[in-house]
């Protein structure tokens, strides 16, 4: 959903997203998220005007990622990653714009 501050008017942006842990790039104004379905979790990233996301990375059935966080060149992002066994440990993505 989006809202106008101003207005209060409120849209919807995209349906059954079922994104969380949302994350802002400042560079490219893309908002990174995390994104469960039927078991599975995967990183996603919506540009604007938001009403769309593509997957980015997608984990194993069992792996999920939390924490998300951008650096402030918008060039790498970091997450914390638990398996089924309770396993945690920090990971860090980096890609070219």
């Amino acid at each position: 959903m989006s809202v106008n501050v101003d207005t209060h008017e409120a849209k919807k942006l995209i349906t059954n997203g079922r994104t969380g842990d949302l994350v802002f790039n400042h560079v490219d104004k893309a908002l990174w998220e995390t994104r469960h379905n039927n078991g599975l979790s995967a990183i996603v990233r919506a540009r604007p005007p938001y009403d769309s996301f593509q997957f980015v990375w997608a984990y194993s059935y069992g792996t999920d990622p939390y924490d998300l966080d951008i650096s402030p060149d918008g060039k790498s992002m970091s997450a914390a990653l638990v398996d089924v066994s309770g396993r945690q440990k920090l990971v860090k993505y980096d890609w070219r714009s």
